[in-house]
């Protein structure tokens, strides 16, 4: 009987890995004063849950079986410098559930911009304020 149980762990732990081994985790670090917002090939705003907005100053972390689950091969992600996906899009980034972040395409909307390596992605920038404001 212990025999058996190993064997289907066994087989289950071989059926599974090709994704585990797959999935790649990112981060993404909002260094903006402005709370941001994405949405996945169209989908609905990550904004209607409350991990979904990413506040100034945080750092969120995207597993990789929502990776697997959502950008498998790859998924297009829009992002916004709100927290519902009303305001332009602010860069559009490909995902790969295998490769991470592939490509991030900055659209100059307000001085936002988005930096970025295969497993993080860094919201910078923001508007620049005018001369009288450095007074208020």
């Amino acid at each position: 009987m212990k025999m058996k149980s190993l064997a289907l762990m066994s087989a289950i732990a071989i059926t599974l890995s090709p994704f585990a081994a797959h999935a790649v985790d990112l981060s993404v670090t909002n260094n903006t004063k402005t709370a941001a917002s994405a949405s996945l090939d169209n989908t609905g705003c990550s904004g209607v849950i409350p991990m979904g907005v990413i506040k100034p100053g945080q750092t969120t972390n995207v597993k990789g079986w929502v990776l697997n689950r959502f950008c498998n091969p790859t998924c297009t992600a829009h992002i916004y410098m709100d927290k519902n996906c009303h305001s332009k899009v602010v860069a559009t980034a490909t995902v790969s559930a295998s490769q991470g972040i592939v490509k991030v395409e900055n659209h100059n909307v307000d001085g936002y911009h988005v930096e970025f390596t295969a497993t993080h992605a860094s919201l910078e920038g923001g508007p620049s304020r005018k001369w009288y404001q450095w007074f208020l």
